[in-house]
C-alpha cells in the first residue's frame, strides 16, 4: 500500500505517492573523501561496504513529513541528506527535498541494513530536480 505525501513546490501543491524508499550510502563527488569516510567508520567498528555507493531498501512506512520525531533509542542519530522523489522513472521529473537518515549507531556495527530501519523524515518543501540541477551546473 502506497503512502500519500502532500508537498509544496514553489507555492503549488504536489501530491506524491511513496511506494518505495531506498537510502543511498557511501555517496559523494570525490571517491577519495568517500573512502576516507569508510575508513573513519571502520575505526568505529562499522564494517566497510563491499562496494559503493551502497543502496539500502527501507520500509517505506518509515517515511514521514518533517515534524517532531521520537528516536527509538538513545543510540539513534540523524544526518541531513538530500532526498530525491521520483513520481516517474525519469530523473527530469524528480523532486528534491531535505531529509534525515536516522540510524541506530550501535546496530550499525552489526547490520547496516537493520540500523537504517528508523524514521526517515523529509521536508514538505520540494524543488524540481531540473531547476536545482541547472543551478548546480551554473556554480561548478
Amino acid at each position: 500500500m502506497a503512502q500519500m505525501l502532500k508537498l509544496d513546490c514553489a507555492g503549488q501543491a504536489v501530491t506524491f505517492e511513496a511506494r518505495r524508499l531506498v537510502a543511498a550510502g557511501y555517496t559523494g563527488r570525490d571517491r577519495t573523501q568517500v573512502q576516507a569516510h569508510i575508513d573513519e567508520l571502520a575505526h568505529q567498528g562499522i564494517p566497510a561496504p563491499e562496494s559503493f555507493p551502497t543502496l539500502y531498501e527501507i520500509d517505506f512506512s518509515l517515511l514521514a513529513l518533517w515534524n517532531e520525531i521520537a528516536p527509538t533509542s538513545a543510540t539513534v542519530s540523524g544526518e541531513a541528506e538530500a532526498v530525491l522523489l521520483f513520481p516517474t522513472d525519469k530523473l527530469e521529473d524528480a523532486y528534491v527535498s531535505l531529509g534525515s537518515d536516522f540510524t541506530d549507531r550501535v546496530e550499525e556495527r552489526v547490520s547496516i541494513p537493520r540500523s537504517k530501519q528508523q524514521p526517515k523524515p523529509i521536508g514538505n518543501q520540494v524543488w524540481r530536480y531540473r531547476d536545482v540541477a541547472q543551478i548546480g551546473r551554473a556554480h561548478v
